[in-house]
């Protein structure tokens, strides 16, 4: 935006622009958005009657608008890890699973033989651990 920012004999600023443009005031709001809405218009058309006054809002609506969309993709972003998170360890769990049901007959037996149940538990983790590995390479 092209602005030239003078001072008027008022002491009020006065913004020669380019056609077709606009520009923001801001202002700390005394009390209220209307009361500031009505005081910025009366502001504006105390310095030009003929300059239009479309908008008033009040600082936190600026902000909050420009940042709604990094604001959306944020929690997009958080909805997606969340369900990651919640489906990893259910796909741990269905290979550790299936890898147990391809074995089941070969612990059976080793239990048959007196394997303790360490020994048994690092073999059902350690070979999904190395399925894992062999697959990650």
């Amino acid at each position: 935006m092209h602005c030239r920012h003078l001072l008027t004999d008022s002491g009020l600023p006065s913004f020669s622009l380019a056609p077709h443009r606009s520009f923001s005031i801001t202002q700390s709001p005394p009390t209220s958005a209307t009361i500031l809405a009505v005081a910025a218009r009366e502001r504006v058309w105390s310095v030009g009657p003929d300059v239009p006054v479309t908008s008033v809002a009040p600082m936190t609506d600026l902000v909050r608008g420009s940042v709604a969309e990094q604001r959306y993709r944020t929690r997009l972003m958080l909805a997606f890890s969340s369900i990651a998170a919640f489906m990893a360890p259910l796909g741990v769990y269905g290979v550790t699973t299936r890898m147990v049901s391809l074995r089941t007959r070969e612990l059976g037996i080793r239990a048959a033989l007196g394997a303790e149940r360490g020994q048994m538990m690092s073999l059902v983790f350690g070979t999904a651990c190395d399925w894992r590995l062999e697959e990650s390479r």
